[in-house]
């Protein structure tokens, strides 16, 4: 009896056990099931390779590690984007020992073909590249994919195993996609090795991109193709032309250009194609048109079509920085709106014609943008509400945020800006002209920060964002990497690993090169003149740990002697650098920074000299101090316009710490 009734006791408590697990399984199932549908996915192995900037929308390490030194057969036909297949091409070249291209599927003994990388845009229709992406569906839900290749110039990189053989499959939604897919793969490849991976990523701002739009020194064309390089590797896709002293542009808007200046814009066009970047051309005619005059708009017209002849689809009007009035009687007597209003009046009046005319004879342009002469600030006016209401709903308004060089632009702002610049009940587009990191204010400074105080979700309220950079071209790169960065995923976006990334990216791997272009970046990261929220911070660390054990009479940590030694060396090792120009471009900077380190190790032996009471030694370290100081502050930056000016660097924590030391021996021994 007692047995029987032990044994059914067991036979419940199995029934029990049984029951338990079943619950689990379904508690699990359903905790999947409801991540899924939050997410999109099912959980994924992290991913454990090189970071991808821009950050991607999903990644995880589903797939498979790849070998790319060996053998490498890319699969792709004549239909694959020409840009990606050569773009491709060349990156598999740098790190595989042998590289073979097909049009089909590789056939026969699975460890012939080696790794096979499949190029192409997804279509419905199947083929080889719809079948190696089934094939390498990872743990990770199909969703992200999906969603990946159904928006414009979103992509995947898959790894994996297709029919026995090691697989990275790189497909995008449409051309751009296609090519980005490449970019992520230059990123994800670590030598020659590839990590398990699984990439799906699109970009959430519209139009992400670059505008020479500055007043000084315009670019070289070897320097705007070296930036239009970059931008695509950052998965930029505008740039736009309109360098302020171009006479062509603005002065003598009414000329044709001349046979070289066409060479030149020929080749940015080139440039351009080859890394899916569309160039816009800014025409700026406000400093002397007659907006009623027939024959302004006939030249107007005339000199888009002379540039559209050479490839460009894009066309932008900026009618900033010409002051406030109407320049002819014509154009007085027609436009009675007064003030302000009379300048908005006939300014819609032109751009409207204007517009018309190019949709007429140059069919297949993309809208026409237009810079209006109040473009800052969200706030109503005269001038922009007259604006809004006349201006055709189909011109895109360009703003600088709430103020000409914007500390923060907020979606509430855009938001608001939509509402002003357009019609009553009818928001405007609106893309963003973001001053950053321009320097045609401040030509003797250096802003090498990363791009901060930007809304993450700026995408929902604007077409875009152009960043208009420094006059140093090679110096902006790191800038701009953070601007395609914040632009095309700005929820995830963090500046300060964005800036790192960046001149990780511009080192190529040299460690010295790298530690030298960290301590130069760090001391040109006030952008804005009024506003100084981290000067120098490495350095500021560093200074404010030796006072701090000096006051206290410990030993001083080595950190700010060590720093000292590096600035020395700073235009010797930024020469190292993957881009040359870069050392070209801070050659001022870079040298003052030199002769700042070489200041701060003679403050530092000379306060070490006054701890000791040893007056002479002090007293010669004081004398390489100043020698040092002043040789930091020679003329040696030419201008366009300003002559040649004292290039400024240290964000003026370098000239405090001089100050206090040089202070400390004064109280000692006088002088």
């Amino acid at each position: 009896m007692g047995s029987s009734r032990l044994k059914t006791r067991r036979g419940r408590f199995g029934l029990l056990a049984v029951l338990a697990l079943l619950l689990a399984a379904v508690l699990v199932a359903t905790v999947l099931v409801v991540g899924w549908l939050v997410t999109g996915r099912t959980s994924s192995v992290p991913y454990a390779g090189p970071a991808l900037y821009p950050a991607p929308q999903h990644i995880s390490g589903d797939g498979a590690a790849l070998d790319f030194s060996g053998k490498v057969t890319l699969v792709m036909d004549e239909t694959t984007d020409g840009a990606a297949r050569t773009a491709l091409d060349t990156l598999v070249r740098e790190v595989a020992r042998e590289v073979a291209t097909t049009t089909s599927a590789p056939q026969g003994d699975a460890s012939a073909a080696g790794t096979v990388v499949y190029l192409g845009t997804q279509h419905s229709g199947g083929g080889p590249l719809e079948d190696a992406l089934r094939g390498v569906r990872s743990a990770a839900d199909d969703g992200s994919r999906t969603a990946a290749l159904g928006r414009p110039e979103g992509y995947v990189v898959a790894t994996g195993t297709v029919s026995g053989r090691p697989t990275a499959v790189l497909a995008g939604a449409d051309p751009p996609g296609t090519f980005y897919a490449v970019q992520s793969l230059r990123r994800l490849l670590d030598g020659g090795r590839l990590a398990a991976v699984s990439v799906a990523d699109w970009p959430l701002m519209g139009t992400r991109g670059v505008i020479e739009g500055f007043y000084g020194f315009p670019w070289s064309s070897e320097a705007r193709s070296a930036v239009l390089d970059a931008m695509a590797r950052s998965k930029m896709n505008t740039f736009v032309y309109s360098p302020k002293d171009d006479p062509y542009l603005r002065a003598r808007w009414r000329d044709p250009y001349p046979d070289d200046a066409i060479g030149e814009i020929r080749d940015l066009v080139a440039a351009g194609q080859r890394n899916h970047i569309d160039v816009a051309y800014a025409l700026s005619p406000g400093l002397d048109i007659c907006y009623s005059r027939a024959s302004d708009l006939d030249t107007a017209a005339a000199k888009i079509a002379s540039v559209h002849a050479l490839g460009i689809r894009q066309f932008v009007i900026p009618l900033d920085d010409i002051g406030g009035g109407l320049t002819c009687p014509e154009d007085r007597s027609r436009f009675t709106a007064g003030g302000s209003a009379g300048l908005a009046q006939a300014q819609a009046w032109f751009l409207n014609r204007l517009r018309d005319r190019l949709e007429a004879d140059l069919p297949g342009l993309a809208p026409l943008q237009m810079v209006p002469t109040e473009y800052s600030g969200a706030e109503t006016s005269r001038y922009k509400s007259r604006l809004g209401r006349d201006l055709d709903a189909r011109i895109i308004v360009q703003w600088t945020g709430e103020e000409i060089v914007s500390h923060r632009i907020t979606s509430a702002s855009a938001s608001a800006a939509r509402n002003t610049y357009g019609a009553p009940g009818k928001a405007r587009s609106i893309l963003v002209w973001d001053n950053f990191p321009v320097n045609d204010f401040a030509q003797d400074r250096l802003f090498l920060s990363a791009v901060e105080e930007r809304d993450g979700d700026l995408y929902k309220s604007l077409v875009g964002m152009v960043s208009n950079p420094m006059i140093q071209p090679y110096a902006s790169l790191p800038g701009i990497a953070t601007y395609a960065d914040m632009t095309w995923n700005g929820p995830a976006y963090d500046p300060a690993a964005s800036l790192d990334a960046a001149l990780a990216d511009l080192a190529g791997g040299d460690a010295d090169a790298l530690a030298a272009l960290r301590a130069f970046t760090d001391l040109n990261q006030n952008w804005q003149l009024d506003y100084h929220p981290h000067p120098a911070p490495a350095l500021s660390q560093d200074v404010d740990a030796f006072w701090s054990a000096y006051r206290s009479g410990r030993t001083t940590p080595a950190g700010l002697a060590e720093r000292a030694r590096l600035l020395e060396r700073v235009p010797q090792l930024l020469t190292h650098l993957r881009q040359p120009g870069y050392a070209t471009d801070v050659a001022a900077w870079s040298a003052a920074a030199a002769h700042y380190g070489t200041a701060i190790a003679s403050a530092v032996r000379m306060l070490g000299a006054v701890h000791d009471g040893d007056a002479g030694a002090a007293d010669a370290a004081r004398s390489a101090t100043l020698a040092a100081r002043d040789a930091a502050v020679v003329r040696a930056q030419p201008t366009l316009d300003r002559g040649t000016v004292v290039a400024v660097t240290g964000d003026g924590v370098v000239q405090q710490f001089l100050d206090e030391a040089l202070k400390e021996y004064a109280n000692a021994f006088g002088g």
